[in-house]
């Protein structure tokens, strides 16, 4: 589990949101509540899909760019110019977040994420509260380390 993951508010400004994305390497940003609990999930694809059209090319080059050289680079000046001013993150979140137990087992996690066909699952504990994140690189590490183990 990555407990290191980029959270947003439902009111967070767009601008801010996309911010967070940009510096996430799940490029996903979970939106919570107070309580930690969470409420949705925004992808760089749903904020793609936000930006005016002759923006998007750009962006996508600027996020794909930034993934393969690690730039940690807030929006700049001219991208923040194509965000739709008045939109925040509830705006434009997937609020049908599928998500996992913290006490879920690998096997069940997989069963999830392939029934599901979500390349990532935030982990919460029973009530709702964002423990982590976990994606399909992270799974297969582990199965990996268990075959080593039993190699042994």
């Amino acid at each position: 589990v990555n407990h290191d993951v980029a959270t947003v508010d439902e009111q967070t400004p767009l601008a801010e949101v996309t911010d967070a994305l940009i510096l996430s390497p799940f490029k996903r940003v979970i939106v919570i509540d107070d309580e930690r609990r969470v409420k949705g999930i925004i992808s760089d694809v749903d904020v793609l899909a936000r930006m005016q059209e002759d923006m998007r090319p750009s962006l996508l080059t600027w996020l794909t760019g930034r993934s393969r050289n690690r730039q940690k680079r807030p929006v700049t000046a001219s991208l923040r110019a194509h965000l739709p001013k008045a939109q925040v993150a509830a705006d434009i979140m997937n609020r049908e977040v599928v998500t996992v137990l913290e006490t879920a087992s690998v096997q069940e996690t997989i069963e999830r994420m392939i029934a599901t066909r979500r390349k990532i699952l935030p982990v919460v504990r029973t009530q709702g509260q964002l423990v982590g994140i976990v994606g399909r690189s992270d799974l297969l590490r582990v199965l990996i380390e268990d075959n080593q183990q039993h190699d042994q």
